[in-house]
């Protein structure tokens, strides 16, 4: 009996419809896999020069719901972002992303998206 049979038990004996154990090394890369798929490997070049890369508190454009005075301080920075079209160009070309991005929040976004999706389909 070597390790992997540990592991994984054998398929013939497990109960139908019942899943078998995976190794933890499988696991995890699904796991990363699922947790990274929206995310680029390398940030784009103009992320260097936005008014948030330069920001001490990272976690502001990440404001929890009912922190409103500092969402509002997240949005009046990225107002004055010289590279805000292309931050949000950038977000809206990935899979719905948490936080303030091209000066929009999550809940901008998905009303956007929504109302773009509804235009979609009456042209149709």
């Amino acid at each position: 009996m070597t390790a992997d049979d540990a592991v994984r038990p054998d398929p013939k004996r497990a109960v139908s419809g019942q899943r078998t154990a995976q190794p933890a090394n499988i696991r995890r890369q699904a796991y990363l896999r699922h947790k990274t798929r929206a995310l680029p490997r390398t940030a784009p070049s103009w992320m260097e020069e936005a008014a948030c890369a330069s920001h001490d508190d990272p976690d502001l454009w990440f404001a929890e719901r009912g922190e409103e005075e500092r969402r509002q301080e997240a949005l009046d920075i990225c107002a004055t972002c010289p590279v805000r079209a292309a931050c949000l160009a950038y977000v809206l070309s990935m899979p719905p992303q948490s936080g303030i991005w091209g000066g929009t929040t999550e809940d901008q976004r998905t009303r956007d998206r929504r109302r773009a999706s509804a235009r979609c389909g009456r042209a149709s």
